[in-house]
């Protein structure tokens, strides 16, 4: 019942009179050459009005480079992510202005040029993985910017300074970490964060979109810390120079987590429960506080039999238009202000979700890829360089302890190419979150524990046992992984020590007894819960039995006994659930065929 005209984005700068120009012209045009109109900035959305020689000049050198840049991010280079070109170069205006804006009075040509570079880089670069963004450098920057300081180096390792008129290294702006100590690492690990030169880049795109209120969008491989990279930011929002300190104190954060089963009102819900109503229609976040919303797995939500997400439907009402629809009143519109966006979400490929275009187009994206090699050792290697270079240990464990970094990466580098999931294997995911696992549970043997540097190999290769071999179900994987550790042994120990800790060994730390009145039974001091190996499985099995022996006799519990049969792989299973349940957000899932004793 309607006329239909179908308007294609290649016919956009013709549309308007202007045949000569190019499709995404007037989308950048209209942006660079707001203008002031009753103290409002036309067009809408615009943040910020530039000088016209310096909208001129920017204007030329996006004539020029635009078509080229695309052509190669898309052709070439292999994107992540799918968008359109007009996206990308509105995620390069937001990216530009609050550098330009630390220039003291008009950028000259060579600010603009650098300032160009970097934003329209990292708008392109975005949807790039690091691999990708090496070629993007080389196929294309690199043959039309000539002011970076070394060909070595890309331009996704600079940043700019519009003052000083340069590049400066990301690796050296990185921030140094203090270690928390001994005891606070064990408690805290799930909530470390090592400040890398990934992060420190990933702060600063987000950082410049949040000054202009431009919501900002991670997405990559499960284990990159997107969600982990977003809250530290959110968090320490008040050490960062947006608006005067007074703002700041007002901003908070607020997670969500869509899942496939979130609807559009239990999202209405999630927001409105953290609103108040402020006047009329007008509601914003509660005591006066400036709401960030951080929205993680995006992509989640239910796609209908039509390809509608319907949930992200919603979400862009809200992003777009700052309006919901009353859920008790039909028809009433509901308003809200001081209300921010972020969000996280799995890259769109290998049967993961895409989010809809007009969603995806108010949110600038990057790509979060896996960390270099460099970053991983700067993560992993400072922990236990600070964990056992200390006094307490010997020099031989001191050495050991800075292997230990390089010989997890390469056993995890190895065992993800062979290792890979199947229908029987769905579990074999193998990221970086493994890797966290085996550097946490090295951590928590106290120093009296580790007394040699061959204790301290029996613990990793405890570790890895607990976090790889643990998932394989398969008798050909166990004796692959048994076979390849012990060869990673030998690659960076030596054949002679490797021969020492050949024989695995289980660590625990329910093996001591705490304190107890004699006459009375009455617990005077609590079992010290120490991480140590045990000596041998029958020793583990009487413990198990006086633990479940005592368990049965509190009166609490004689109506619900255990009785288990401890054989030697149940014996196993308890020591392999305790240790995960003893660490901070240790969290497991049990899998096997039916009567396989996974409820015992």
């Amino acid at each position: 019942r309607a006329g239909i005209v179908y308007v294609s984005d290649a016919e956009l700068g013709g549309a308007v009179g202007r045949g000569q120009w190019k499709p995404w012209e007037p989308v950048i045009r209209a942006k660079l050459f707001a203008f002031r109109r009753e103290e409002r900035i036309v067009p809408a959305g615009s943040p910020a009005v530039l000088a016209k020689d310096t909208a001129e000049y920017l204007m030329s050198l996006y004539e020029q480079h635009v078509d080229g840049a695309y052509r190669c991010t898309m052709k070439q280079c292999s994107p992540c992510m799918q968008t359109s070109c007009a996206h990308l170069l509105i995620n390069s205006y937001f990216l530009l202005l609050p550098i330009l804006a630390e220039c003291d009075g008009l950028p000259s040509k060579s600010v603009l040029d650098k300032v160009f570079w970097f934003s329209l880089s990292w708008a392109f670069g975005g949807l790039l993985d690091e691999e990708g963004r090496a070629k993007f450098h080389a196929l294309y920057v690199k043959q039309h910017c000539r002011s970076l300081p070394s060909e070595d180096n890309t331009v996704f390792e600079y940043k700019v300074d519009a003052k000083a008129d340069a590049w400066l290294l990301w690796s050296d702006m990185v921030p140094g970490w203090q270690y928390p100590g001994d005891t606070r690492i064990s408690e805290e690990f799930a909530t470390l964060f090592i400040p890398t030169v990934d992060s420190c880049r990933l702060h600063y795109l987000i950082l410049q979109n949040f000054i202009y209120e431009r919501p900002t969008l991670l997405f990559g491989g499960s284990g990159t810390a997107k969600t982990a990279t977003l809250e530290h930011f959110l968090t320490n929002i008040s050490k960062y120079e947006i608006g005067d300190a007074e703002t700041r104190e007002l901003m908070v954060y607020k997670k969500i987590n869509f899942s496939f089963m979130t609807t559009p009102f239990l999202f209405q819900a999630a927001l409105l429960d953290n609103m108040e109503k402020r006047q009329g229609k007008y509601y914003g976040p509660k005591r006066n506080k400036k709401l960030t919303l951080f929205i993680d797995d995006l992509a989640m939500p239910e796609i209908n039999e039509w390809g509608d997400q319907i949930t992200n439907e919603a979400v862009r009402q809200v992003v777009e238009e700052s309006r919901l629809y009353s859920l008790d009143k039909a028809g009433e519109l509901t308003y809200l202000v001081d209300l921010r966006f972020c969000g996280a979400m799995a890259s769109p490929s290998g049967g993961k979700n895409d989010i809809p275009s007009r969603l995806k187009r108010h949110f600038s994206t990057y790509c979060v890829p896996l960390p270099s090699d460099y970053s991983l050792r700067q993560i992993f290697g400072v922990i236990l360089d600070n964990r056992f270079n200390q006094s307490g240990y010997t020099p031989a464990t001191m050495e050991v302890a800075g292997l230990l970094t390089r010989m997890s990466l390469t056993f995890w580098t190895k065992i993800q190419g062979k290792m890979l999931p199947t229908p029987s294997k769905f579990h074999y995911n193998f990221n970086l979150r493994d890797l966290g696992s085996i550097v946490q549970g090295v951590c928590m043997a106290p120093k009296e524990i580790v007394t040699d540097e061959f204790v301290l190999l029996n613990l990793w290769r405890h570790e890895c046992c607990r976090v790889f071999s643990d998932k394989l179900n398969q008798p050909q994987d166990k004796a692959w992984y048994d076979r390849e550790i012990y060869n990673c042994v030998v690659d960076h120990i030596g054949e002679l020590k490797a021969e020492r800790v050949r024989q695995p060994t289980y660590w625990a730390n329910f093996m001591r007894e705490g304190e107890t009145d004699p006459e009375s039974g009455e617990v005077l001091e609590a079992a010290p819960m120490l991480y140590e190996p045990v000596a041998s499985m029958e020793e583990l099995r009487q413990k198990l039995q006086i633990r479940m022996y005592t368990y049965n006799e509190q009166g609490e519990n004689k109506t619900r006994k255990l009785s288990l049969v401890l054989f030697d792989a149940a014996i196993k299973h308890v020591a392999r659930i305790v240790r995960i349940l003893c660490t901070k957000r240790g969290n497991m899932l049990l899998v096997g065929v039916g009567g396989s004793g996974k409820q015992s």
